[in-house]
């Protein structure tokens, strides 16, 4: 099952909602951006395409969080909506490694410990909450 927006050739988004939630900002050098995380922030319309693949390409469409790389967006998807995932195990976030947990918080001890995640980082539970802008 595949719960990612698609771009098509003309570097739109396929899924209709994605061209909803955005409208041109009053100088027309700037688009408002209503995708969460960003809700309504102006974007530079010149950087809009980058920012779209920065903060939107690894969206979830079932939930609608937002996460940095399409290996966390599929684990995010197998761990949070997929109704046969109950009692397996969690995989490491890191793509190449191995390991398996049976709880987060044996995850979040060897992301600290052997890929030196800090201790405080949100990135520790994004599978589960996603990630938001900080604008301050």
């Amino acid at each position: 099952m595949d719960n990612k927006r698609k771009r098509n050739g003309n570097d739109d988004f396929t899924g209709d909602s994605h061209l909803k939630s955005r409208s041109l900002h009053k100088d027309e050098d700037s688009i408002i951006c209503n995708d969460p995380p960003c809700n309504g922030i102006a974007v530079s319309a010149k950087y809009y395409p980058s920012h779209v693949e920065m903060y939107h390409d690894q969206t979830c469409i079932e939930c609608g969080k937002n996460l940095v790389k399409e290996s966390l967006l599929n684990l995010h998807q197998e761990e949070v909506h997929n109704p046969l995932f109950y009692g397996r195990r969690l995989r490491c976030f890191e793509s190449d490694c191995l390991q398996e947990f049976e709880s987060h918080a044996q995850r979040r001890k060897h992301l600290i410990e052997f890929h030196h995640y800090p201790c405080d980082d949100d990135k520790l539970d994004m599978i589960y909450t996603g990630y938001s802008l900080s604008l301050t």
